[in-house]
């Protein structure tokens, strides 16, 4: 079956969902956060604000509004990640200095995905291995450019599902297999997504919808969807 009615397929079972109307209330619940989100902290408009940050804007438990209450839990509508401890979030409150210098790569329009998730962010305990948070605070930024799906092993799955050779498009990228071990996370996620994008561009129903949208038809419909935390 070809990657189109496979697409097909999947977005005929995701708008025949009993629920359907109630995950989009929820996608449109989360743009309007998202709205809100960048509204308080407009680091990709204004750069020169995440000098302002303190401990206490990232990382406050018991206040209403800092960094990461947006990042980790009110966002969650338009991607989940994986949070073993919150107290990850406090990491980055405890090392400012290095946190401030990897937001200012992220919000930097002309560096590319690969380098903005595979900058430093083991520097911040937690913030390291499969580096979640990064590629959800790079999501939240550019949404248009990013598929929000932030685990790797999710992302390798639909792609294969949907018969992406992601050895072949690793080396015609990256002059790389795809399982070289110098092949990083970040690497690897813009790989990944700009093919899966590609795929949903190449739709002509889902070109017309959001890569949230799109996200969405991929976990809620079969084959064997992943577990996820969106709900």
């Amino acid at each position: 079956m070809s990657c189109r009615h496979l697409l097909d397929r999947k977005q005929r079972a995701f708008e025949s969902r009993p629920d359907k109307d109630r995950l989009i209330d929820r996608i449109n619940s989360g743009r309007q956060a998202l709205d809100e989100f960048l509204d308080r902290f407009p680091f990709h408009r204004k750069p020169e604000k995440i000098h302002e940050l303190t401990p206490e804007k990232l990382f406050n438990p018991g206040s209403d509004d800092y960094f990461f209450l947006w990042i980790g839990w009110r966002l969650k509508a338009l991607g989940a990640i994986g949070l073993g401890d919150a107290n990850v979030f406090r990491n980055a409150a405890d090392s400012l200095d290095q946190f401030k210098k990897l937001l200012l790569l992220v919000v930097d329009g002309s560096k590319s995905l690969a380098e903005k998730i595979d900058a430093t962010w083991e520097d911040v305990t937690g913030f390291g291995r499969d580096r979640q948070i990064a590629k959800k605070i790079v999501a939240s930024y550019f949404p248009a450019e990013t598929l929000p799906i932030f685990n790797t092993e999710h992302m390798e799955y639909f792609a294969k599902h949907l018969q992406v050779d992601i050895d072949a498009e690793s080396r015609q990228k990256y002059n790389l297999h795809y399982a070289d071990v110098t092949l990083k996370v970040g690497q690897k996620w813009e790989l990944l997504t700009e093919a899966l994008l590609e795929r949903k561009d190449h739709h002509e129903a889902l070109r017309a919808k959001d890569n949230v949208y799109f996200m969405y038809v991929l976990y809620f419909t079969p084959p064997a969807p992943l577990p996820n935390n969106l709900l």
